[in-house]
């Protein structure tokens, strides 16, 4: 009986699923944050841990008198995939305009992403976070929703089993995001609050299960808001969940190509995370994934 134990977990660990793509880290705001300041460009910087995942870009602004655009978005290193173009459209009073952009497969690295307006914009939002296992878009992005109430609420989407799933919701209004409650099942991954222009927030639901999903929430009080949603598959090849011991003495999560992590072999090697067992420190044990 041991033996069969034994055998049906190094099966289980030898076994590849496709990859559920996933948040990792922690997502970071930036944005202009003195009341009443104008800006024509924005500067943002993040820095990716593992070397085959996504940057994901989420940007909010808001201009009060006219529409407006996003001239341009650059970043310093690699090349940017737009997911959703930059749109602005009126919403109460206001405009406020939402875009979803991605570094597909980056490097390990510092990213600076700069933004540049069409006008000297009221206010601006960027939203960076790390996707790990993210192969691309699963369905085109919806147009944004907007409008003025204390219910902001995105449109919605078909998604499959295992998607990750991101929505955002600038408040042009400001102030009232802070208080902003999610409806299950979206949780709030990161927030950057801005004096008198507006707010971003920032959720995400692993691994739904497959058919139609929209995000919503309640604000404190009543604002003027814009809303969008995204669903990324996960990658059809295997890929590693949990960190290594790299040859440098740090700790990783291997992208199953490149890299030096300790291997249960009893020298460093790259891990193919699917059957290459390498040591993994938080579950204190050699694993394949």
């Amino acid at each position: 009986m041991k033996k069969l134990i034994a055998a049906l977990l190094l099966l289980a660990a030898q076994t590849v699923f496709a990859a559920t793509p996933t948040i990792v880290g922690t997502p970071v705001t930036v944005g202009n944050t003195t009341s009443g300041n104008t800006s024509t460009g924005g500067t943002g910087s993040y820095t990716i841990t593992a070397s085959g995942d996504d940057l994901i870009i989420d940007v909010t602004a808001v201009y009060h008198t006219a529409t407006f655009s996003l001239s341009s978005i650059t970043t310093s290193s690699g090349s940017i995939t737009t997911d959703k173009a930059f749109a602005a459209s009126l919403a109460g009073s206001i405009y406020l305009g939402t875009g979803i952009y991605r570094i597909h497969n980056a490097t390990a690295a510092s990213y600076t992403i700069t933004l540049s307006w069409s006008v000297s914009v009221n206010g601006w939002a960027m939203m960076l976070a790390q996707g790990h296992g993210i192969a691309g878009l699963d369905v085109a992005i919806p147009t944004q929703t907007g409008g003025s109430s204390v219910s902001p609420a995105t449109g919605s989407i078909t998604v499959s089993s295992g998607d990750l799933v991101v929505a955002l919701i600038g408040d042009g209004t400001g102030g009232n995001g802070s208080s902003l409650t999610w409806t299950s099942p979206f949780v709030q991954f990161a927030y950057g609050g801005f004096t008198s222009i507006g707010m971003d927030i920032f959720a995400a639901d692993d691994a739904p299960a497959a058919g139609a999903i929209s995000a919503a929430g309640t604000f404190g009080a009543s604002a003027t808001w814009i809303a969008q949603i995204a669903a990324y598959s996960g990658s059809a090849t295997a890929v590693c969940t949990h960190a290594g011991i790299t040859s440098a003495g740090g700790t990783a999560v291997p992208n199953g190509t490149t890299g030096s992590y300790w291997l249960k072999s009893g020298s460093f090697g790259t891990p193919n995370c699917s059957t290459t067992f390498y040591w993994c420190p938080a579950l204190g044990n050699f694993c394949t994934n």
